[in-house]
């Protein structure tokens, strides 16, 4: 899991967020996968998503390689983010 929180420094948008992945070598694929689902549903929480294509929904039990694949939603939505874990 994770948890974000973004704010404003004058005209700069950051965003700090920290989680907790899965761990060893045989869970790469899974990792890919958490990383993924927090990034998009912190930008779904605090971003407009209409504008990005391609991204399915987050909350698939089983790993969604479209949305592995595309773009990372916090890297379009802030100037800075911050990964932490």
């Amino acid at each position: 899991g994770g948890i974000g929180i973004s704010f404003a420094i004058g005209k700069s948008k950051l965003c700090f967020v920290n989680s907790h992945l899965s761990a060893h070598q045989h869970n790469v694929g899974r990792r890919t996968f958490e990383f993924a689902k927090i990034s998009y549903d912190l930008a779904e929480a605090i971003c407009d998503l209409n504008d990005y294509t391609g991204l399915t929904n987050a909350n698939n039990v089983e790993v969604d390689q479209a949305l592995v694949a595309a773009a990372n939603p916090l890297l379009s939505c802030f100037d800075l983010v911050f990964w932490f874990g």
